[in-house]
């Protein structure tokens, strides 16, 4: 396995809208940029987890400061794809630590793409990379499991294009703008 190298490019890619992006790791350098994306995609309150809260630049130098302990001992990758210079499109895999070392085979994933870039075939770029070298790098996983909005329709069938499973639903399991809606396990095995 290969050092990790901060702002090491991975990819570089044309949308399916012409914008040119490349996807790459994380560098320290990045931190006020990542701040204003991560606030952008929390404001609008879109199926993550956040859904409003304001990060703080200390915050996110937090995140980051784990991010690069993490893939540096060999349990995440987190890649960002940019354009312009600017994040639009942040994706992880982190091992799956709950269950001790009876769950060190799995990793969680999660993505969010900057909304005036979806559709365009970078999230599906962006999953692909991230998985790809997450089996590189996350020694022993098996398994990549996620989570979905019930009502995310667009997500599921790109999971499921990538070659993720259904395996379990939990009905009224997120509570999104007011209202109940089924939290989706999916899972794909390496």
């Amino acid at each position: 396995m290969n050092a990790f190298l901060p702002g090491k490019n991975i990819s570089t890619l044309v949308s399916k809208k012409g914008n040119k992006a490349t996807i790459r790791y994380l560098k320290r350098e990045d931190l006020d940029n990542l701040t204003e994306y991560i606030n952008k995609i929390s404001a609008e309150d879109t199926y993550i987890n956040f859904s409003g809260e304001k990060i703080s630049k200390k915050e996110e130098s937090e995140f980051l400061t784990n991010v690069f302990k993490d893939i540096k001992s060999g349990d995440r990758v987190v890649l960002a794809v940019f354009s312009n210079g600017k994040p639009i499109g942040v994706c992880e895999v982190n091992r799956d630590k709950k269950g001790k070392k009876r769950t060190w085979h799995r990793g969680v994933f999660g993505i969010t793409i900057a909304k005036e870039f979806r559709r365009e075939g970078i999230g599906e770029a962006l999953t692909r990379k991230t998985i790809k070298e997450a089996a590189k790098r996350i020694k022993g996983l098996k398994m990549i499991i996620l989570n979905v909005y019930g009502k995310n329709l667009k997500a599921q069938n790109l999971y499921k294009k990538i070659g993720f499973k259904e395996c379990g639903r939990l009905k009224k399991g997120l509570l999104y703008k007011g209202k109940y809606i089924d939290d989706i396990k999916m899972y794909k095995e390496l």
